[in-house]
């Protein structure tokens, strides 16, 4: 890709957010600019500003409460080669698409999940809605679908588009990660959205309930952080306080920054166990930090780990979570040896450079067509 294509990666992102949004997004188009694209961000996020100092322009969709269009953007921006599209159900990107099909230019959709059959059950009346009045429009005009996964690829089936590709996220992986001394406990870590449903949190707690004793006798905590809505919150704590299981389960705010990094460098075993999932940035750092990871099926990584020999693939339901983590503690004397693998797959697979490269190939397929 040359320096004449001028490409708008368009996104939900503020500051203070605490999300894979937040980092995934910012983070691909600081790699493809490094690569000498002309790229700029902008975010169409509500909940506040992108203050965070980048090497490429940020723009507003809404500012001092006017709407912008493309073309009211400062040159070269106001006239893009290519769009693309992070998230799915946003009005303002419908709103952006329906003036990019009538300049005729050409968009690449990134859905993150969002058009998955799982994802599509949540808020299934106002989704159904939004698909018939808007979405399905915008996906048959777009140039390309970008999916995270081949599992995310594999979901696309239903929907009417012209072509899809498959390029995941990428993350800035630790040359060197000191583990805590003196520790107390074994720790399995999960370290995302506390979103009861999509992340399944409500069958990890019934399959936590179900080896409590096992994981007292082997004095392990399993530690839940992240942020969520107080109803979310709520219902953890309940269900931790109800069925008695304090000792071996904590539920944690958000963390960020050093604070993270340090539960990064304490985890033994990281857990994800979502009903649905784009490309997880939680599992790709804790890849990175060299942790075994138990996933479901759900994260559409589970496969890819298992076959790295670097973690334990569980399926959707509460009693075979149980056994992942009796299967888990039995391997306990493969951890290091799939932390290494762990640590390898996310050097041989996501460091930025090569997912930037991979991209410019593919919207350089998607401009010249």
């Amino acid at each position: 890709m040359v320096k004449k294509e001028v490409i708008l990666q368009v996104g939900p992102v503020y500051t203070e957010q605490i999300s894979g949004l937040a980092i995934s997004i910012p983070n691909t188009v600081r790699a493809i600019h490094d690569l000498g694209v002309n790229i700029a961000l902008v975010t169409t996020a509500k909940k506040g500003t992108y203050d965070l100092n980048q090497p490429y322009p940020v723009f507003y969709f809404k500012n001092r409460n006017k709407k912008i269009k493309i073309i009211d953007l400062p040159k070269p921006y106001n006239e893009p080669t290519l769009i693309i599209f992070n998230s799915t159900y946003i009005p303002a990107h419908f709103a952006l698409a329906q003036e990019a099909i009538k300049r005729g230019i050409p968009y690449i959709i990134t859905p993150r999940g969002g058009m998955n059959i799982e994802a599509q059950k949540k808020k299934k009346v106002k989704k159904f809605l939004g698909n018939k009045l808007f979405f399905e429009k915008m996906v048959r005009s777009s140039s390309a679908i970008h999916c995270l996964t081949t599992a995310e690829e594999k979901e696309l089936k239903g929907w009417q588009y012209q072509k899809s590709f498959v390029v995941g996220n990428g993350i800035n992986i630790p040359k060197r990660i000191p583990k805590s001394k003196n520790k107390k406990n074994i720790n399995f870590v999960y370290l995302s959205r506390k979103d009861v449903y999509t992340k399944g949190l409500d069958l990890l707690l019934e399959a936590i309930v179900k080896t409590q004793a096992l994981l007292r006798k082997e004095n392990i905590k399993i530690k839940l952080y992240g942020p969520g809505k107080p109803s979310e919150c709520e219902y953890i704590d309940t269900f931790i306080k109800r069925h008695g299981i304090k000792d071996v389960v904590e539920s944690h705010p958000a963390v960020k920054g050093e604070e993270k990094k340090n539960v990064l460098k304490d985890t033994d075993v990281f857990i994800l166990t979502s009903r649905h999932e784009g490309h997880s940035m939680a599992i790709l750092e804790a890849l990175s930090y060299g942790i075994p990871c138990l996933l479901s099926t759900g994260t559409n990584s589970s496969k890819e780990v298992t076959n790295s020999m670097a973690g334990w693939e569980v399926k959707l339901n509460s009693q075979n979570i149980s056994e992942g983590l009796t299967k888990v503690i039995k391997d306990k004397h493969k951890w290091v040896k799939m932390g290494e693998n762990a640590k390898n797959h996310a050097l041989a697979n996501y460091e930025w450079s090569a997912i930037a490269n991979k991209l410019i190939r593919e919207y350089t397929e998607v401009s010249n067509s």
